[in-house]
This record gives C-alpha cells, sequence and structure tokens, in this order.
C-alpha cells in the first residue's frame, strides 16, 4: 500500500528544483565574473601589491562561491536521500498499518457471531414463500453461536409456514457451516432451500443423503 502523499507535493518538488538549479547557474555566473575580474587585475598595469591584494581577494571570493555551491549540491543530495528514506518508512509503515487493520477484521469476524440481516431475512423469505415441504432443523450442540444463527434461520421458515423441529447434535464429527441433507440426488427441496439461501448472500453445503430432509448449522468456519 502506497505512502500518502500531499497532492501539492510533486509540483513543491518540481519548483525547487527548478529554482534551485537557476539559483546554481547564477552563481557560477558569479563565479565566472570574478575569475574574469582576476585575469584582468593580472593583466593590469596596477602595482604589484595592489594586484596582488586584488588577486588574493578575488580568488577568496570565487573559492568561497566554488565550495558553497559543492557542498551546497551534497547537502542537496543528502536531503533528498533523507526524504527518500522517509517515504520509504512512511510506507511501510502505512503497510503495516493496512496489514493490522486486516489482522483485527479477521479476529473480528472470527470473534463476531454469525446473524440473519433484514435484507438476508427478505430474499430467503421470498424464494421460500409459497413452496410448503416437510424439513428438520439441526444444529451443534454445545455451540451457543450455532445455537443463536439456527433460531435465526427457523424464524425464516416460520414466516414462510415451514415448522421444522429444531434439534441439538452431538456429532463425532465437528459439524462446521451450513449444510442440508436431501433425501436424494435430485431432491427439488433441498435445491429450492439451497437457491434461497444462495439469493440471500450464504452458501449452503449440500451433503450426504438422509430419510428426510434436514438442515444443519454447524460451527463457525474460520473466516480466512
Amino acid at each position: 500500500m502506497p505512502a500518502i502523499q500531499n497532492p501539492d507535493e510533486p509540483a513543491l518538488e518540481r519548483r525547487y528544483e527548478r529554482f534551485s538549479k537557476r539559483a546554481e547557474r547564477i552563481a557560477w555566473l558569479i563565479v565566472a565574473g570574478l575569475a574574469l575580474d582576476l585575469v584582468v587585475v593580472c593583466i593590469s598595469d596596477a602595482p604589484i601589491r595592489e594586484k596582488t591584494l586584488q588577486a588574493l581577494a578575488d580568488a577568496l571570493i570565487v573559492g568561497g562561491v566554488a565550495g558553497e555551491l559543492a557542498f551546497e549540491r551534497i547537502a542537496r543530495t543528502a536531503g533528498d536521500s533523507v526524504t527518500a528514506l522517509a517515504r520509504e518508512r512512511a510506507a511501510q509503515a502505512t503497510e503495516r498499518a493496512a496489514k493490522a487493520e486486516l489482522e483485527t477484521e479477521r479476529i473480528k469476524k472470527q470473534v463476531e457471531p454469525r446473524r440473519i440481516s433484514s435484507e438476508q431475512y427478505a430474499k430467503i423469505a421470498a424464494t421460500l414463500k409459497g413452496h410448503p415441504m416437510d424439513v428438520g432443523m439441526s444444529f451443534s450442540q454445545g455451540d451457543p453461536e450455532a445455537r443463536q444463527y439456527a433460531d435465526d434461520i427457523l424464524k425464516i421458515f416460520n414466516a414462510v409456514g415451514l415448522q421444522p423441529s429444531l434439534t441439538a447434535v452431538l456429532s463425532t464429527e465437528v459439524m462446521i457451516g451450513l449444510k442440508i441433507h436431501p433425501r436424494r440426488d435430485d431432491d427439488p427441496d433441498a435445491a429450492l432451500i439451497i437457491e434461497a439461501f444462495k439469493r440471500g448472500g450464504l452458501t449452503i453445503e449440500l451433503s450426504l443423503k438422509m430419510p428426510f430432509l434436514m438442515f444443519e448449522v454447524g460451527s463457525k468456519p474460520a473466516p480466512f
């Protein structure tokens, strides 16, 4: 995930770079002018002592300006490196924050109980309405979350005129998720229930056949 960047930052960087180059060019013009003045002093007819002092002054100024330019360039390069490092660290921090947010969401989904929303209720009920059938319901014994979820689903069945009995099952195998046990391979009632819950955004696994139609509410699956 990229680091958050100020929308004006690229424009400011371009402006900084442009004016820095202009300032550098002007400084080099000053150096060139002083160097030319140094040449003029050397070839002038002024007394040797005066020429020496003037040449020394010009040389010191040229050296000072050239040194300032050189160190300014070094400092700018170092500053760019510091900025790049800061951005890299900011990007890493943003990435860590995103991972932490995903982990928090994963844990939240893992511990948050399943519930049937009003939208899911309406879509599932609309599909099942007008289709009478005999269906039983079971849930994982000793799992309060599965019992609560089974109660939500039972309310949907009751609302469309179905009256399944709800039974707690203690199985040697762990019951996970939602399953439907059909009476035969081409059980239309099982297919209708699967389609109804699909329209509500829920997946029901077609499980082993049983002598009677059974809707199974197992424990909550792992979110990831």
